[in-house]
């Protein structure tokens, strides 16, 4: 029910999402209509990530940005459907999603599961959809375990483990989910239900409280109209508290965007030398 609600406010405010994706064996990023179940048809192309996320996938997204930077400039959203895949990868791709103050949204019908959920916790704003973010231990990829003695297995599997659960507290996963992940081994998957999401929250609290010193009051409006979401008071007092975010927001993206293009550009000028 509050994503429904997270739903109208930002179809209201911001952003409006929702998507169905093919499968796919390794991550596709590309700019699709989407909406929200319930939302309105009216909508923008979104970026869509979908499908594995794999080694060098962090590098073809930021050219993918920058090759595309008119879209991103006004719409630092993105749409999750991934089954998971490298957690190294997923670590260093959700450095960029932090760096670009991305909006993530994991809505039905599609899911977020093992390393994607890094990607999620990640982002200074999130939302999704109950039972559409999954998670389980991350492990050794089978290919490669078949190889390896018992003991380096061991090694690896357990500097992994650590390694993932330090990342996870770092970005305040509440422990219980984090000893729930770790309990859960790679053919299962737990799904975060309404009451889980609430506790993980919507923005990281160093990005609420940027929020709240940009636009004064900004959690009381929106917690009074996400209770009462048809009062016509408190949705146009919503309406100019998010106008305030997405300004906010708005000149900080544009500003890491160019800083990411210049970046980008100047590696392959380098590269071409």
């Amino acid at each position: 029910m509050k994503a429904f609600r997270l739903a109208l406010a930002f179809s209201l405010g911001m952003f409006i999402v929702v998507i169905t994706t093919p499968p796919s064996l390794a991550m596709d990023f590309a700019f699709k209509k989407v909406t929200f179940p319930g939302g309105s048809d009216d909508v923008k192309p979104r970026l869509v990530l979908s499908g594995e996320i794999t080694t060098g996938d962090t590098a073809r997204l930021r050219h993918f940005i920058a090759d595309n930077r008119i879209r991103m400039v006004y719409s630092p959203q993105v749409v999750l459907d991934s089954p998971g895949g490298s957690i190294s990868e997923a670590m260093k791709m959700a450095d960029l999603f932090n760096e670009m103050l991305f909006y993530v949204f994991v809505p039905p019908p599609g899911n977020c599961v093992s390393a994607c959920f890094l990607l999620y916790v990640s982002a200074p704003f999130h939302a999704a959809w109950a039972g559409r973010v999954g998670i389980h231990r991350p492990y050794i990829a089978t290919s490669v375990e078949r190889d390896l003695s018992l003991s380096e297995a061991q090694r690896q599997q357990n500097a992994g483990l650590e390694k993932t659960k330090t990342w996870l507290q770092s970005h305040n996963v509440p422990q219980d989910l984090i000893d729930k992940m770790v309990s859960l081994p790679s053919t299962s998957a737990y799904w975060l239900n309404d009451e889980d999401l609430r506790r993980i929250g919507s923005r990281a609290p160093w990005f609420e409280e940027w929020v709240l010193a940009k636009c004064p009051g900004f959690l009381e409006v929106e917690s009074a109209f996400l209770n009462d979401p048809y009062d016509q008071e408190k949705r146009n007092a919503f309406q100019s508290a998010a106008a305030c975010e997405a300004g906010a927001v708005s000149s900080e993206h544009t500003s890491r965007l160019v800083t990411l293009i210049k970046s980008v550009e100047g590696e392959s000028s380098a590269a071409t030398h």
